[in-house]
This record gives structure tokens, C-alpha cells and sequence, in this order.
């Protein structure tokens, strides 16, 4: 279990709310392809005499025409407007956008056409993670509350995990995308490799805004708390562990979309300090660093993903370093190919580093859905990876000896929410077959509290 990168929880939008669409895009029984721009490219150079939007109803106008940068009186752009489409896509409300266009000799008229998905949407909730197994629940979510692209949701599980948890995200209040995420959760569960029952609480806001387009910048004052059920386990002798944690990030994103990637960087680079206030104030400093390129090859239907992420931890495991912040290798979300409750006991340190190398071709490129007057978009990759990666706590334990990988090969099911639903067919050093399943992207998963 790995508790230092808390921040991943919130980092990927609607990533909480795991299955709120999802079966919705699997009820659906039409579809239409998704809206090629390209096909505009005979009116480059055009002069644009106006812009007009159409087909929301709750989504406020300045929402949208703040993303919309091709304006009249401007030459069109094919670039331009396929940007236009992609912040409008990364909005996360709409289950499609495209451009009609009505030329005049040299000049045209542009309408962004949207369809808005549910604002509001009532759902079950289904969880899995690898050492936990399924949990079951329900929630509520507001995707586009007050018709500001802002997120409400909370839900509930019981099951693998006891849990309950919030999130609320308004990804542009004003400025250059000055922000807030804003988590809580409670979760009860068994860790089976640290061996206690968990009882955990952590509330953890971010606020951050944009540098020019692609720079990113955040800073947080969070809290976490660890309960156990057994002596050994927290630093406190009372059984119960309080963290202040005090955090900034920055980072480069021009991928060219948030949910399905095909081009462009999104690298992090994390600063924390961990304090404790409990008996001995014990705190130490976590730096991580995340790197990702998204490498197309030769068109948007095969993609290349590089993705590299280094946590290092400055203190003494198990006396300033708690047992259940360290990180332990295998399953779905690290290295693929091996067993987490094996590998887990195995292949653990306050220190890690993970690399992975995954090719994804688009089998069914995402397109929208539409069942009675719901619409949502999906769609599903086939993909081919390799993971390797080392924990450890010396420095010379960081060796190609201690170092383990696996490859092999897996389905992208692309649907909202959580942008994608992951199963796996991996093999590691032994030799032996393991089936994954995972919920979210791989390099974001790797990120999360519980993996």
C-alpha cells in the first residue's frame, strides 16, 4: 500500500466516481463516428464572420466560448479549431462537439454544436483494486453543477473497502484556470500485507492554476490519519497516526486530449513534507517526479506511451517512515506480471521507481452513444506493455538484481468517468499467467493511496 502520492486520488477528473456512466455506454444501441476536423481543411485561410454555439441547455454560454478561441473577423484555422474541440472535450460534460460550417464565397460561418451528457446522474459504484477485491456501493454527481463544468459527487462502498468519499472540483473559478480539487474520504479495510485493519481518514485540497497553456502549478495543506488495530503498525504507541502534509507541484501538459491521449507530454514533478503531531513530531520530505509522452506512430490510431515515476523519501523506514507508506511492488497498477500479495511482500521500500512502455492501437475510436435522450461516448483500445520497476530502501539496493518486470497484452475499455477500464493477460520473471483488472489510466493508477 502506498500513501505518499494522495494526490493522484484528485489529480484525474472524476476518477472517484468510478462507474457513474459507464453502463449507461454499454445499454447504448446507436452510434455515430466521432467528428473529423480535418474535413474542414478546404476552408483554410477563410475569413470566419461569426460563431455561434448550440445545443446546451444548462451549460452556461461563457463556459463554453472561453475555450472557443477561433473568433469572427480571424482567418480560420484547421489547427485552431481542432483545439477548440479537444479543451471542449476535456471539459468533461459533453458527449460530443463538433463544427457545421456554412461557407459564403471566401468566408464562413461556424457553429459549435454540443450535446451535453447527464448533469446529474444517481449510480451504482463498483471498486477493485487487486488487494482488496470488489467493493460494492452507491453515489450521486453532479458532472456540471450550476452549468459551470464544476463536479459534486460522493459515495459510498462496502465490501473489499468500508468506504465513504467526496469530491468536488471547479477546474476554472476565474483567471488562467485558477482551481480547486477538494478530497475527503474515510475507508475501512484489512491490509493484508502490512497485516492490521486499517481505519484511515484524509482531507486533501488542492489549488492550483494554469502557467500560459501548458504549465501547471498547485499547493496544498492536507490531512491524513491512519487508525490500526494492533500495536507495531503507527509511529504513535497509541495506535493512531495525524499528518500535516505541506505540498507543491508543477508541471508541462500539452497532451492533445486528457481522456484518450495520442500525442504530447504530461510530466510532474511533486515536493512534500510529511509532519506528524503525535508523541515525537516525527516528518521527512517525499519528492516524486512523473514523466509521460504519449508518441503517436503514424496516425491517432496507434500510440506509443513512455511513463516513468521516481518517489524518493528522506527518512528511516519503520522508526519516521511508517510501514504502511512504503511502497510495495506487483498487480494491476505497478508491475504487471506478478502477484501484489506476493511481490508486495517481496519487493518493498520507501524509495521507488516504475517504468512502462505500452503500445495502443484504437480498435473502436471514441464516438458518441445515445440510448433514449441519454448520450455518453466510448470506445476500446488493444494494448501491448512492459513494466519494470525496484523498491527499495538503501541506495544499493537500487540494482537491475532487485529490479522485476512483466509484459504482456490487454483491452482499453474507454468509458466516461474513468476514462478507461483495464484487463490484462501479463507474465513476469517466473513464467507464471496473471490476470489484471484495473480501473483508470496505468500512470495514474501507479499514483493512487491504495493500488
Amino acid at each position: 500500500m502506498k500513501m505518499s502520492s494522495f494526490h493522484a486520488s484528485v489529480r484525474t477528473r472524476r476518477t472517484v466516481q468510478t462507474a457513474a456512466l459507464a453502463s449507461i455506454a454499454l445499454l447504448a444501441t446507436t452510434a455515430h463516428a466521432d467528428f473529423d476536423v480535418s474535413k474542414l481543411a478546404r476552408y483554410e485561410g477563410f475569413l470566419v464572420t461569426g460563431v455561434t454555439i448550440t445545443g446546451h441547455s444548462v451549460t452556461r454560454e461563457y463556459v463554453i466560448r472561453r475555450e472557443i478561441r477561433t473568433q469572427a473577423g480571424q482567418e480560420f484555422r484547421v489547427a485552431l479549431a481542432a483545439a477548440d474541440l479537444t479543451r471542449l472535450e476535456n471539459l468533461g460534460i459533453f458527449s460530443s462537439q463538433v463544427i457545421q460550417v456554412v461557407p459564403n464565397d471566401s468566408s464562413v460561418a461556424l457553429t459549435y454544436q454540443v450535446r451535453e451528457m447527464p448533469w446529474i446522474v444517481p449510480y451504482p459504484r463498483f471498486k477493485y483494486t487487486e488487494q482488496d477485491s470488489w467493493s460494492i456501493g452507491a453515489g450521486v454527481a453532479s458532472v456540471n453543477m450550476l452549468g459551470r463544468a464544476i463536479y459534486l459527487g460522493g459515495s459510498g462502498t462496502v465490501g473489499g473497502v468500508d468506504a465513504f468519499s467526496a469530491l468536488f472540483q471547479y477546474p476554472w473559478i476565474t483567471g488562467n484556470h485558477i482551481s480547486i480539487d477538494a478530497f475527503l474520504s474515510d475507508d475501512r479495510r484489512h491490509d493484508t500485507l502490512n497485516e492490521f485493519r486499517e481505519h484511515s481518514r484524509e482531507i486533501t485540497p488542492w489549488f492550483g492554476r494554469y502557467i500560459r497553456d501548458n504549465g501547471r502549478l498547485a499547493g496544498t495543506i492536507s490531512w491524513f490519519q491512519m487508525n490500526a488495530d494492533r500495536d507495531g503498525i503507527t509511529i504513535s504507541p497509541d495506535r493512531r497516526d495525524d499528518y500535516l502534509r505541506y505540498g507543491i507541484k508543477g508541471g508541462f501538459d500539452n497532451r492533445d486530449s486528457w481522456r484518450n491521449p495520442t500525442s504530447g507530454w504530461n510530466n510532474e514533478l511533486l515536493i512534500m513534507w510529511y509532519h506528524g503531531f503525535a508523541f515525537d513530531e516525527h516528518s521527512w520530505p517525499l519528492v516524486e517526479l512523473d514523466l509521460r509522452r504519449y508518441q503517436p506512430l503514424g496516425n491517432r490510431r496507434n500510440t506509443l506511451i513512455i511513463g516513468g515515476l521516481f518517489s524518493w523519501q528522506d527518512g528511516q523506514a519503520g522508526a519516521e517512515i511508517p510501514g504502511y507508506l512504503q511502497y510495495r511492488m506487483g498487480g494491476a497498477n505497478s508491475i504487471r506480471g506478478h502477484d501484489i500479495e506476493v511481490l508486495g511482500k517481496e519487493l518493498v521500500g520507501r524509495n521507488q521507481l516504475i517504468l512502462t512502455l505500452e503500445y495502443q492501437r484504437a480498435v473502436i475510436p471514441i464516438r458518441e452513444f445515445r440510448f433514449m435522450k441519454w448520450s455518453v461516448s466510448g470506445g476500446l483500445d488493444i494494448a501491448g506493455f512492459y513494466d519494470a520497476g525496484d523498491a527499495w530502501n538503501l541506495a544499493e539496493e537500487l540494482n537491475t538484481r532487485n529490479a522485476r518486470h512483466g509484459f504482456g497484452v490487454g483491452l482499453r475499455f474507454l468509458v466516461p468517468s474513468v476514462y478507461e477500464i483495464r484487463t490484462d493477460v501479463a507474465i513476469g520473471e517466473d513464467g507464471d499467467v496473471h490476470f489484471h483488472l484495473g480501473v483508470g489510466d496505468k500512470l495514474s493508477a501507479q499514483r493512487a493511496r491504495l493500488r
